[in-house]
């Protein structure tokens, strides 16, 4: 009974405080606030709504780096690893292919990444650096990846398509050659850092995120400023470019409160949807003036409209 007691009070003042940042017309009537008062405001919206984000997120999140610290991940960089085969050594000069093997030669696609859920190639790389690639090469030899003369060609499953690119293009005039000890190495150090930086990636992000969404809205405002004073006019007051703008970064909760809604339950954003309740906060709080009728008194003087 006592914690629901908590609760319900603790909800009640969330709300209340919700409700008074985003609804308090005395204030933006006013215009008593000033550019610093603003600011800090506004820095410390932009980190709410990055912690709000960072809370939704924070399942996907966990999932994600236990996925990068799991055996899973080390048997993957494993199966990458042995991909190449021991005695096969493949150069390049000049832009061509060639390879101490006889070909066609296949890598055959592993075991671990067959799936009854769609079809897969038998082959995941033909190497066969005696003729150029052609699109009917990909069915004939069963196979994602194909490496030609002076090629390399694989499809793309997004688009549905296959690309074929030179070599030379790509590589220029480089020459190099590839041995398994070689490429077990790069792909075992490049799988290390790769972790790290993954790891070090999610633990930065909400500081990227703030600086990101700190210096975006400001440079929406920009434009949104506009808004907020026409409307404010509309409404009847006066206010000039530079006091919407501050004005405009004290109506932001509303419209950011809809994204965290938007992230929190998967719904796809209306269009416009946040420069709408921009428009919605700014008429909220900027209640239209009522206008004094002008009567001449007895004393022959007009009563000022307030």
């Amino acid at each position: 009974r006592l914690r629901s007691l908590i609760y319900y009070s603790m909800s009640m003042n969330l709300w209340n405080w919700i409700k008074e940042i985003i609804y308090r017309p005395a204030f933006f009537v006013d215009q008593a606030f000033t550019l610093k008062q603003g600011l800090k405001f506004y820095a410390g919206l932009i980190a709410l709504f990055v912690m709000a984000l960072s809370l939704i997120a924070l399942p996907g999140t966990v999932r994600f780096v236990h996925e990068v610290l799991s055996e899973h991940w080390d048997r993957q960089v494993t199966i990458i690893s042995e991909l190449y085969p021991t005695e096969l050594v493949l150069s390049v000069r000049q832009g061509q292919v060639s390879t101490n093997m006889v070909e066609p030669y296949a890598i055959p696609l592993p075991l671990e990444w067959r799936t009854s859920e769609f079809a897969v190639p038998e082959n995941l790389l033909v190497i066969d650096t005696t003729k150029r690639i052609e699109t009917d090469d990909f069915n004939r030899e069963d196979t994602w990846f194909i490496i030609g003369a002076d090629q390399v060609g694989f499809y793309n499953y997004e688009k549905n398509e296959y690309r074929i690119n030179d070599v030379k293009q790509s590589l220029g005039d480089t020459s190099l050659t590839i041995h398994a000890d070689e490429y077990t190495q790069f792909v075992t150090k490049g799988a290390h850092y790769l972790r790290i930086v993954l790891l070090v990636g999610v633990a930065l992000l909400p500081f990227l995120l703030y600086a990101l969404f700190f210096v975006g809205y400001l440079l929406y405002m920009v434009v949104g400023a506009i808004l907020v004073m026409i409307t404010a006019r509309f409404r009847g007051y006066t206010i000039g470019y530079g006091r919407a703008y501050l004005s405009g970064l004290y109506l932001l909760p509303m419209s950011l409160s809809y994204l965290v809604l938007l992230s929190l339950f998967h719904v796809q954003a209306m269009p416009l949807g946040f420069t709408l309740l921009l428009f919605v906060a700014t008429l909220l709080n900027f209640p239209k003036k009522l206008v004094v009728p002008v009567v001449p008194s007895e004393s022959g003087t007009v009563p000022e409209n307030k």
